[in-house]
């Protein structure tokens, strides 16, 4: 398995699956994870993280809002599953520490892509549109709330008890884009914030809005010791 995500074998049987029809594949779907699960070794998997994710990432950009959409998602929700605990789906009890260990490059990369997401596909301001969602604005907000967990449970590679969330904070050199993200990330919340407080209302969308919105309140609260990020997130906190 380490051979064939090293090579263009299965970069080509990836982007031939995704452009497969809808038939073909619901019948390859199961057997991408079949050969993931069969293989699991969290420093194979470590060597080959930045090379699928940014495939897949690069491919749901791309099927956003079409009939890809759904299967892309399901394909990059069940890496990230794996990711997380190892396993797809993610056992009921959630881990406390990812499977995987994550640099602050990789995690940087992640948030970007949430950040994303968020503004672009999920920005509803308020709790209606949330709570009747359709089921593509859920994977949307699964998704997007695991990639999140992923990078806050994560660990950096080669270190015990490092947290990646703690080292991308100190990154001088990823310090221009955490600030932007960081700055998504406040603006977004705080545009959303009525659709989790106005409504005793409840969906499996608006308990991802809400796992979101705690995860960000997780990285908010770990800036205590960064103050340069603390700085540049006032103005939008007072205002």
């Amino acid at each position: 398995f380490k051979q064939l995500l090293d090579s263009d074998i299965f970069v080509n049987f990836l982007n031939s699956f995704l452009a497969a029809n809808d038939d073909i594949q619901q019948i390859m779907y199961p057997e991408i994870f079949k050969m993931a699960k069969g293989s699991l070794d969290s420093s194979m998997i470590n060597q080959s993280f930045k090379r699928i994710l940014c495939l897949l990432l690069e491919k749901l950009r791309r099927s956003m809002s079409t009939s890809q959409e759904e299967i892309s998602i399901n394909i990059l929700q069940g890496w990230v599953d794996i990711f997380i605990s190892g396993e797809s789906p993610v056992p009921e009890t959630r881990p406390q520490k990812a499977f995987i260990k994550l640099d602050a490059q990789d995690a940087s990369a992640l948030l970007t892509e949430a950040s994303h997401v968020l503004t672009a596909y999920l920005n509803f301001g308020g709790h209606e549109g949330v709570i009747n969602s359709d089921k593509a604005v859920f994977l949307r907000f699964k998704l997007v709330a695991d990639i999140i967990e992923l990078v806050c449970i994560a660990q950096i590679p080669g270190e015990e008890d490092v947290t990646t969330l703690s080292l991308l904070l100190e990154d001088d050199s990823l310090h221009k884009s955490t600030s932007e993200n960081l700055a998504s990330f406040v603006d977004w919340t705080l545009f959303n914030l009525s659709s989790v407080q106005t409504t005793t209302v409840t969906s499996p969308s608006v308990e991802m809005l809400t796992k979101i919105q705690n995860s960000i309140n997780k990285i908010l609260i770990s800036l205590s010791d960064h103050e340069e990020h603390i700085k540049s997130l006032m103005p939008r906190l007072i205002d």
